[in-house]
């Protein structure tokens, strides 16, 4: 049985930025009664208007990053969270490549105009002992290899720069980046346009017993698999998994995929873990289903 952190309730993520606002409006119309001119009274409107928007749009952050994308943190295992624009990234300081990395994906974002930068930039959040360099990859015969992918990161400019931090590589065989798991990202896409929202995880696979191979001055960790699961809700939920080896394989899509069941298995990570305990259970318990 797996153990289950469960959000304590929803609702209350919902209802706490609308009685900040309501709070905001009490404390603002006191001003108001207390003012003494009509551009006092404007001012102070203006005011309630104005912060009422960013505790919204604050809310709205808030929401995003902590959605059914996110599994559950692990104890045993080295991690920093590191919250972005566009995705929240497990990452391992001793691996230098995150356990995992989750965001949500929408038809709307798909369709975003924001131009692929292909500049990959230093993650400065990160302490200097613990940060991968661009230049760990010259030479190793491996991808800078995107866990969350830059194009479905088109939406926002700040969200398209982030998917190009360091953090978010790991070192992927070329064929397999360039190739199957590049479909996947793709197909990914077809599927929030015919769906809606997806919530999306991926991350390595690092098998037990250590003696995995490291690049460049950094000692980056090159992992022996990568999985990625994907969860549609709406009238029908349903819920998908792949695993792909780490070498330069060519194989159908549906080739590589499982129950998310048998992903939590190989990786010892919890994922969906916000949806109610039985739905949650079924869903990953779903055999490979024609989406």
């Amino acid at each position: 049985m797996k153990t289950r952190m469960k959000r304590k309730n929803q609702k209350k993520s919902l209802l706490l930025p609308i009685l900040l606002v309501f709070g905001l409006g009490i404390i603002s119309i006191a001003c108001v009664q207390q003012a003494s001119s009509g551009h006092r009274m404007e001012d102070a409107l203006g005011k309630i208007a104005s912060e009422a928007k960013e505790v919204l749009r604050q809310s709205s952050s808030v929401s995003l990053s902590s959605g059914f994308e996110m599994p559950a943190i692990r104890e045993d295992v080295d991690t920093r969270i590191l919250s972005r624009t566009g995705y929240t990234l497990s990452y391992n300081d001793e691996w230098r490549i995150p356990n995992w990395v989750a965001w949500q994906l929408t038809d709307e974002r798909v369709k975003g105009r924001v131009k692929r930068s292909n500049e990959f930039f230093t993650d400065e959040d990160l302490p200097v002992r613990y940060r991968s360099e661009h230049r760990d990859y010259s030479g190793s015969r491996y991808d800078r290899g995107h866990m969350v992918p830059a194009g479905d990161m088109k939406w926002d400019e700040q969200a398209m720069k982030e998917s190009f931090y360091m953090s978010n590589m790991c070192p992927q065989a070329p064929n397999l980046n360039k190739g199957d798991w590049r479909i996947l990202e793709e197909q990914c896409r077809k599927w929030a346009q015919r769906y809606g929202t997806l919530f999306i995880a991926c991350g390595p696979i690092v098998n037990d017993g250590g003696g995995h191979k490291r690049i460049g001055r950094s000692k980056v960790l090159v992992p022996d698999g990568f999985f990625k699961v994907v969860l549609k809700m709406g009238r029908k939920p349903s819920a998908i998994g792949f695993v792909f080896p780490n070498d330069d394989c060519n194989q159908p899509l549906m080739e590589y995929a499982m129950s998310v069941d048998e992903v939590e298995e190989l990786t010892g990570i919890d994922f969906f873990h916000h949806l109610p305990d039985e739905q949650e259970e079924a869903l990953e318990a779903q055999k490979v289903v024609n989406w």
